[in-house]
């Protein structure tokens, strides 16, 4: 029976297949964290988005610069974009919180959030292509 392929490392090749309980424990570890973070949030009365796309930013920044050397170009581009997404959002947030309350929507960030992934799919074809 496959398992789930966790793609530990940037290279395709090299992957790590999960078991069914290994996969349910990842699940309830990142349920576990968003809930702290909701509670953490709503107890110094945080801003949700702003926090959330600020940690985001943070997280993708240190994957884009740690790994950048051993990434293709077209994988290069999706981490450096979903990077700039995640620093549009956290701009976005602090506008609304900060100075003026507009409404973001969950289409305006997922729109921002998926542009680079299809960025990449787009990359990578033409450069099957070529």
């Amino acid at each position: 029976m496959p398992g789930y392929v966790l793609n530990k490392t940037m290279n395709d090749s090299k992957q790590k297949h999960l078991s069914i309980p290994e996969v349910m424990i990842s699940v309830i570890v990142k349920i576990v964290i968003l809930v702290g973070m909701y509670y953490i949030c709503t107890i110094f009365n945080l801003p949700m988005g702003l926090t959330a796309s600020l940690i985001l930013f943070a997280l993708l920044s240190y994957l884009t610069l740690s790994n950048y050397n051993s990434l293709d170009k077209p994988k290069r581009v999706c981490f450096v974009g979903l990077t700039l997404a995640a620093f549009v959002l956290s701009s976005l947030f602090a506008y609304k919180h900060f100075v003026s309350d507009i409404r973001i929507t969950v289409l305006h960030i997922g729109g921002i959030i998926l542009a680079p992934f299809f960025l990449w799919k787009v990359l990578e074809k033409k450069a099957k292509n070529e």
